[in-house]
């Protein structure tokens, strides 16, 4: 069975994050890692992390470079999955997600699967 490691950069959306680490919890796919790398900014990242130990296995990492592509980076030299996800801080994730991701990794040797996206917009 496949490992599969979700790489989350996150900067000052923590009630967004909430969102998408609690769809995760109902994944039906459940050999995942992941992996929330935040902005020195994030003072609550800790915390938001803590709330979600007990229910998958899940750690955080704080970043020196502001972008986006450095945290990816950061994530893909610290997971031990064989499958990577990258997945944005806003996504509420439907509870099949990581599993129609690995059925296509399982089918082709190499590829790249990019999901359906429908964006909710959450005013403040």
């Amino acid at each position: 069975m496949n490992r599969v490691s979700i790489i989350i950069p996150t900067a000052n959306n923590s009630t967004r994050l909430i969102l998408t680490l609690s769809s995760l919890v109902f994944q039906t796919y459940n050999k995942l890692e992941v992996i929330v790398i935040g902005k020195p900014s994030v003072s609550d990242l800790d915390n938001i992390v803590i709330q979600f130990k007990d229910k998958m296995d899940i750690r955080c990492l704080t970043q020196k470079d502001s972008s986006r592509a450095e945290a990816r980076n950061m994530g893909i030299q610290e997971c031990n999955g064989n499958i990577i996800l990258f997945v944005d801080d806003d996504l509420i994730l439907v509870p099949d997600f990581v599993s129609n991701h690995v059925k296509h990794h399982e089918l082709h040797d190499h590829c790249i699967v990019l999901g359906e996206v429908r964006n909710l917009f959450i005013s403040k």
